[in-house]
């Protein structure tokens, strides 16, 4: 399903067989990412594959198994040091995002709302 680093590129015959395709490309010297999206045509079997590609970003699962691709892939070429690497700014970044969130989440909730002053 997933082809990571790849040496040669996608071959041209293969790309007519894709419906939809979703690449996040960062190029050197580059402050954003950018996303280049491509669809075979605009028909409905081509739109449910993108919603469908769609989906699966916003689904949690799915950044985990593609964690663990990149871990698998890696391990097979016996580049544990990138994968440390890689893993090591990850657990950087979630943590950063989780401790985000709870704050967020505890500035908008007061620790007694005023509804609960007034039950008897």
């Amino acid at each position: 399903m997933f082809k990571f680093f790849q040496k040669k590129p996608l071959e041209e015959d293969n790309k007519e067989e894709n419906l939809a395709s979703i690449s996040y490309i960062i190029k050197k010297d580059a402050k954003t990412a950018y996303v280049d999206i491509e669809l075979k045509d605009y028909e409905e079997e081509s739109i449910d594959a993108l919603c469908q590609l769609l989906d699966i970003l916003g689904n949690e699962l799915f950044y985990f198994d593609t964690v663990n691709m990149v871990k698998t892939s890696l391990m097979q070429e016996n580049k544990h040091d990138a994968l440390i690497k890689i893993l090591t700014k990850i657990n950087s970044k979630i943590r950063g995002k989780i401790y985000s969130s709870n704050m967020e989440s505890d500035k908008d909730e007061p620790c007694i709302k005023p509804s609960e002053m007034f039950k008897r």
